[in-house]
This record gives C-alpha cells, structure tokens and sequence, in this order.
C-alpha cells in the first residue's frame, strides 16, 4: 500500500513539474508579445489580462522547481 501511494505521489510530482515547466514556456512568450512594441524593457503588465506577467513567471518556476525537488526527496 505504501509504495503504490507513493508511486501515485511521484507521478503526480513528476507530471505537475512538467506542467509547470509548459507554463514558464508559455508565460515568457506573453511576456514577449503581449507587452507591446512600446513598452520598456522592465514593463511586464499584460495589454491582454492586464496580469503581472514577470510575477506569474516567478510563481511558475517557483512551484516547477519545488515540485521536482518533492519528488527528489520520495523514498524509493
């Protein structure tokens, strides 16, 4: 029962990570196009969703990481 909860554990980890890594690619290119042409280069609200897109690309390699780094601690 233990190893299969945490196999189950571990795929999840492993899925979300990559998840989470789909999202950093995807962020960084509405960080480059939905900024505009007149932007400054340390502009990153969203002309779209009007989001802070330099705070969701943070979260999303926070949480790609810390993912990645619970599955790296799972006893195998």
């Amino acid at each position: 029962m233990r190893n299969r909860l945490i196999g189950y554990l571990a795929a999840f980890l492993i899925i979300a990570s990559a998840l989470e890594g789909c999202a950093v690619v995807n962020t960084m290119v509405c960080l480059k196009y939905e900024t505009g042409q007149k932007a400054a280069k340390n502009n990153c609200i969203s002309d779209v969703t009007g989001n802070d897109l330099c705070d969701e690309l943070k979260w999303h390699k926070e949480l790609a990481v810390g993912c990645l780094s619970a599955w790296l601690a799972l006893p195998f």
